[in-house]
């Protein structure tokens, strides 16, 4: 598993909050 999923995730939270 590469950071680009945890970044992807990370962003996904903050556009859902």
């Amino acid at each position: 598993m590469t950071d680009n999923l945890l970044m992807r995730f990370k962003k996904a939270l903050i556009y859902y909050s």
